[in-house]
């Protein structure tokens, strides 16, 4: 990355960027879940999304592994609470996995991060489902359907 004029190369639309996709959980979550435990979950989420998503051009691979992780610790966690998260906390890891395809990645470290992302979701599934007793909380086709569009953003 290189500094021109003394500013960094896309500060606006990566300023754009984070209020697109963490804002419209910020707004949703009201009309989710409004428990202690769920804006305690999404406010610790975002703050990790904010600093990966604003680090993704200079770590592709790792900006996404870690910004899946986080937001599947938040649903787990938040779950375990007996409290709910706005699906909109998948938008940020869809602009992650936009970035790992987008800032040329080699194809090793690429399939290295999607497979691990994949071990994350279905060890996140697995968790979840033990530590949770509601139905409510276990996932399943929300879950799927929330997973859904990732493809698109590739």
């Amino acid at each position: 990355m290189r500094v021109r004029d003394g500013r960094w190369p896309g500060q606006g639309a990566d300023a754009g960027l984070v209020v697109l996709t963490f804002v419209p959980a910020l707004l949703s979550q009201p009309y989710v879940d409004t428990s202690g435990p769920a804006w305690v979950s999404l406010m610790a989420y975002e703050a990790v999304g904010v600093v990966v998503v604003l680090l993704r051009r200079l770590l592709p691979a790792t900006a996404f592994v870690v910004g899946f992780a986080a937001p599947l610790a938040a649903l787990v966690g938040s779950a375990g609470e007996g409290a709910k998260l706005s699906p909109l906390v998948f938008l940020p890891p869809a602009v992650l996995l936009y970035s790992l395809e987008h800032h040329g990645v080699s194809w090793r470290r690429t399939v290295s991060a999607v497979l691990g992302v994949a071990v994350l979701g279905v060890a996140g599934l697995w968790l979840n489902r033990m530590t949770t007793d509601s139905g409510d909380f276990q996932g399943g086709l929300d879950v799927l359907a929330a997973l859904a569009p990732m493809p698109l953003a590739w």
